[in-house]
């Protein structure tokens, strides 16, 4: 094909791509929102300073909603005891509330038809937020169709929206049933304390039947050779520093790494909830078995831990009684037992260490009464309670190779006196 008759497909490709330029030119700097003309979901005006209150609850589920509510610069949960909220999650959550805004999808939508996008009144998810009295954000939220987008419509209103923000799952529901109410709990302030730039110079630890102090001392720094006539003085080297047992304990000498398990759960802590903090005495924290005190540096008196772990709970429930607020924290087991770890964790508590082949004789005292093996050659035989049974071989076995190779796992040390009482 000649190079003339090519001219003019040539010139309506350029012409062609000058209109998409124009038409990218055009829109450049527009919003989304204008793009595809979405309505905003908020009484006008109203900012995120505004709101001062905001709940949640599940269709039918009102008597069950949670309610999280201003408090100065903070936020609480709503309730019997008014636990302290996430402040940083709460705002970014009325941040999102005060944003909503919606692409019209269907307009004048029967009773009926809002089931098939579940935002009916007896089954979509309500979230509200007041600015005084005054509920300024009340919208339903339906089904999601997929993890980007979201159904909603606000409240008294037949026209569906679609959203990608959705406070629902914000909110921490995110089960398939529209009736699944939200929890207070995902709403709360979890971190108890965080001393990751801090450093600790000094612990008292105290439970029931034992008592510790550490101190962390300076070591000294190694002598500097003096510098030549007219050179730069050296910089004086890091000052660093060792833990030493002060009291208690069985001789001067632990293990380090269990010191170090102490020291790494207390600088950063959260607790699984928090709970009622009028209940301290079944909590086991009036007054509290276990104790902590820690010297921080740069502050001016100690950071107090109280800790109470009730007979036959898997949990411990911990409490700061110098902090500004009172609450009390459910802390899991393992978090309590890395703070108040067993004897055999700190120190070298040995046992029995013996032959096997050395052992003769065992007798066992207990309540139910007593238990006498004897040896003969390489069986034992059951001597007491004669009940005219051979000793199960098994189970004589293992109580051999527990005697023979016993390790303590913890031990007793009660101080005369409660020696650190001033600072517990």
């Amino acid at each position: 094909m000649k190079a003339t008759k090519l001219l003019p497909f040539i010139v309506i490709l350029l012409v062609l791509v000058g209109l998409i330029v124009m038409r990218d030119d055009k829109n450049e700097g527009q919003t989304i929102a204008t793009q595809t003309k979405l309505e905003r979901l908020v009484a006008d005006g109203v900012t995120v300073e505004d709101i001062e209150r905001v709940e949640l609850f599940a269709a039918g589920q009102e008597t069950e909603k949670v309610t999280i509510k201003r408090d100065g610069e903070s936020w609480k949960v709503a309730g019997d005891f008014d636990a302290p909220a996430d402040k940083e999650k709460v705002d970014d959550y009325v941040k999102a509330l005060v944003g909503l805004q919606g692409e019209p999808r269907a307009k004048d939508v029967s009773a009926e038809a809002l089931k098939d996008y579940q935002l009916g009144d007896d089954e979509a998810f309500r979230v509200q937020a007041f600015k005084g009295s005054d509920a300024v954000v009340d919208v339903l939220v339906g089904k999601a169709p997929d993890f980007n987008t979201v159904f909603l419509r606000k409240a008294g209103d037949d026209q569906v929206f679609v959203e990608s923000a959705n406070p629902r799952r914000d909110a921490g529901v995110n089960g398939p049933e529209m009736s699944e109410s939200p929890t207070a709990k995902h709403w709360m302030d979890l971190d108890i304390m965080d001393l990751t730039d801090q450093r600790i110079t000094k612990i008292d630890l105290k439970t029931p039947d034992k008592a510790l102090t550490f101190v962390q001392e300076e070591i000294p720094a190694p002598a500097v050779e003096a510098s030549e006539e007219g050179a730069e003085p050296a910089p004086a080297p890091a000052p660093k520093y060792e833990w030493k047992l002060t009291a208690g304990g069985l001789n001067s000498t632990f293990k380090q790494a269990g010191l170090d398990r102490i020291l790494n759960r207390m600088k950063n802590m959260a607790a699984q909830n928090i709970v009622d903090p009028a209940k301290k005495a079944e909590y086991g924290l009036e007054p509290p078995a276990f104790t902590l005190a820690l010297d921080v540096e740069g502050e001016d008196k100690p950071v107090r831990i109280h800790v109470g772990k009730p007979e036959g709970s898997d949990n411990a429930y911990l409490h700061l009684p110098d902090a500004e607020e009172d609450v009390v924290y459910d802390i899991v087991n393992y978090n309590f037992e890395q703070l108040f770890p067993k004897g055999s964790e700190l120190f070298e508590l040995g046992g029995i260490q013996m032959e096997k082949e050395a052992l003769m004789e065992i007798e066992i005292q207990q309540p139910k009464g007593a238990v006498h093996l004897v040896k003969a050659g390489e069986d034992w035989a059951v001597q007491t309670p004669d009940i005219g049974q051979d000793a199960q071989g098994a189970i004589v076995t293992s109580l051999v190779n527990a005697i023979t190779s016993w390790t303590a796992e913890d031990y007793v040390d009660v101080p005369v006196g409660d020696w650190t009482a001033e600072r517990f």
